[in-house]
């Protein structure tokens, strides 16, 4: 009998690990569930401003816009753009950056990297399918300004040193 009641509560508690919900990161505060998809494409290049294409859904246009801009900071940051100047991801290793920094680089990338080094963000399409809205938006980054950020904050080491 004492055999049946811990198998009983393993099973429960496997089930109810697996019934749980994921952990989600919010976006501003919402139960929203955000991927990167790398689905980011190399747009322009001027006076170290990348602009890129990022294509995104979520459930209203400002969480896919939001999620946009997510999406194409991640890839500058961690897998690069291929055909522009910045084809090398900022940070080279993700694992062992998150690893080392993750609250660092979580608050970077869903409040401060999105709010100061996005220059330009525009909408070039949007449409609504079957209750989520995508979105292909055209995001500018000042990537100066993100190599000085990382680089005064230790997650990367500056050029020449």
């Amino acid at each position: 009998m004492r055999t049946t009641n811990i198998i009983l509560f393993v099973v429960s508690i496997i089930l109810i690990s697996a019934c749980s919900r994921p952990a989600t990161q919010s976006a501003n505060s919402s139960s929203a569930r955000y991927e990167r998809n790398g689905m980011v494409n190399f747009s322009n290049y001027s006076k170290n401003v990348l602009t890129v294409t990022s294509e995104q859904s979520a459930e209203n246009l400002s969480k896919a816009i939001y999620f946009a801009e997510i999406n194409a900071l991640e890839n500058v940051l961690f897998r690069g753009i291929p055909g522009s100047p910045s084809e090398a991801p900022i940070i080279s290793d993700e694992v062992a950056a998150m690893k080392n920094n993750k609250q660092f680089l979580d608050t970077f990338i869903f409040e401060t990297g999105t709010k100061t080094f996005v220059t330009n963000s525009e909408t070039i399409v949007s449409n609504k399918q079957g209750g989520r809205v995508f979105v292909k938006q055209n995001v500018s980054f000042d990537l100066n300004g993100i190599r000085k950020y990382l680089e005064k904050n230790n997650i990367i080491k500056g050029f020449g040193l």
